[in-house]
């Protein structure tokens, strides 16, 4: 489609603000594969983050909208 270099914009920014977390390294490895280059390469010593444990809390908290409309 012609948006390569939207996605290295997009790209660069998340790297700059986010160079630790897991979906910077995934589009980095896909902006790779694709042949373009990123100047901020994944941070290897980023602190993996256990989404599970914080999706099952989530849960258990209703939704702003779940709590304004009675059922």
């Amino acid at each position: 489609l012609g948006l390569t270099d939207e996605a290295n914009r997009n790209a660069a920014v998340l790297g700059h603000n986010f160079p630790g977390e897991y979906w910077y390294n995934e589009a980095y490895k896909l902006m790779q594969s694709r042949g373009q280059s990123l100047a901020v390469a994944p941070d290897p010593n980023a602190k993996k983050v256990d989404t599970s444990a914080e999706q099952k809390e989530q849960k258990k908290k209703k939704s702003w909208l779940s709590r304004i409309t009675p059922l």
